[in-house]
């Protein structure tokens, strides 16, 4: 399922979901961490209408494995149909914190009835500036990390044909797990 090396992990394990349905997949994304670094376990883009009751019965089966037991956040999508899923995954009692962001287009990411609001373009700063200071390692042959190297040289182009899932469902991830010393909303909701 996902390899942690010869060891099971002893860190936290962030879970960020970026969901789609019939024109956007929806992906996953697993980082293990510790205080100051990650490596990507996982990257998995699903196929197209794959029914949210599949992607929930997944969570579960990621969250319950012994290896992860008391060390999963799900950072998951809630705009949108993001909500709906957000009250399934509540109602599957999956052994895991639930984060729900409703990706925005604003300037200052908050939170309200414990639900995040942040800007994409926090997300995405969170994670390039994980890249930029090496915060975050991928492992060779990591599958699906072709699909997420593509959408990572193409986001922002007017290539209609590349998706942004794979890195949404990272950048989710990633926003979370941030060092919330560097990077993320200050008081005053500023990035940095």
């Amino acid at each position: 399922m996902i390899d942690f090396g010869t060891r099971p992990p002893r860190r936290q394990v962030t879970i960020g979901l970026d969901l789609g349905h019939a024109n956007d997949h929806s992906a996953l994304a697993i980082i293990e961490q510790d205080q100051h670094h990650r490596v990507l376990r996982q990257v998995s883009r699903l196929p197209l209408r794959t029914p949210f009751g599949e992607i929930v019965n997944r969570l579960g089966r990621i969250a319950r494995s012994p290896d992860l037991a008391g060390r999963t956040t799900i950072v998951a999508d809630a705009t949108g149909l993001g909500a709906p899923v957000i009250e399934m995954i509540r109602t599957a009692k999956i052994p895991a914190s639930i984060v729900p962001v409703i990706i925005t287009g604003g300037v200052n990411a908050n939170q309200s009835n414990g639900t995040w609001h942040v800007p994409k373009k926090d997300l995405i700063t969170a994670l390039y500036l994980m890249f930029e200071q090496g915060g975050i390692s991928i492992p060779n042959g990591l599958p699906g990390y072709r699909d997420l190297e593509e959408e990572l040289l193409h986001f922002g182009t007017a290539r209609s044909d590349i998706h942004d899932d794979l890195l949404m469902a990272l950048s989710l991830a990633a926003w979370h797990t941030r060092p919330r010393t560097k990077v993320g909303p200050r008081d005053d909701g500023r990035l940095v």
